[in-house]
């Protein structure tokens, strides 16, 4: 999910300023649960002036361009937006494309053996950790572990031999809080 373009790069449309955001959405299209067709995503990202929207599959992740402006502020905007349109609240992480793209340079996964029962994940914190969780994080059974954080990202390796993604989830939430998605 890396984006092509630059991070910021003048519009052809007209001469604004722009830049290329990837917003996460929290919990829907799970289980039949906060239902968002992707379609109906798009289009309202278009009402609300963006351009390049492109949708991830059913995942409720969209890349995107906007004015640039307070990321805070356009997070927030798109967070009433949903609620407005789909009728329930959802958790909105926003990401500049330059920072998904450093979190590609990191490499984090450089070194891990894998095979049919490993899962690589990437946690996304909706804001900076105050977890006092020493990190590298090694699970007891050694199934689960957190090999390296940033200031709103985890990078995590699950062996599903004996440890089960749910229990991964309800660790990772329990110490870093619900507003994550992973």
């Amino acid at each position: 999910m890396i984006p092509n373009e630059t991070d910021i790069f003048v519009s052809t449309k007209s001469f604004k300023i722009m830049k290329k955001y990837v917003i996460l959405l929290r919990g829907i299209n799970v289980g039949g649960n906060k239902k968002v067709p992707m379609s109906e995503l798009k289009k309202m990202f278009m009402r609300m002036g963006f351009e390049n929207i492109q949708t991830i599959l059913n995942s409720g992740n969209v890349i995107f361009d906007a004015r640039t402006e307070n990321e805070l502020t356009l997070t927030q905007k798109i967070r009433n937006e949903i609620e407005n349109t789909f009728g329930f609240a959802v958790n909105v992480m926003l990401r500049s494309a330059n920072e998904i793209k450093e979190l590609f340079r990191l490499e984090p996964f450089k070194n891990i053996e894998v095979d049919k029962n490993t899962r690589l994940y990437v946690t996304f914190l909706s804001e900076e950790s105050t977890s006092k969780l020493k990190i590298p994080y090694i699970f007891p059974n050694h199934d689960f572990k957190i090999l390296q954080k940033t200031n709103r990202e985890l990078f995590s390796v699950l062996n599903l031999d004996s440890f089960k993604s749910v229990q991964a989830m309800a660790f990772l939430e329990k110490e870093f809080g619900k507003e994550i998605t992973t």
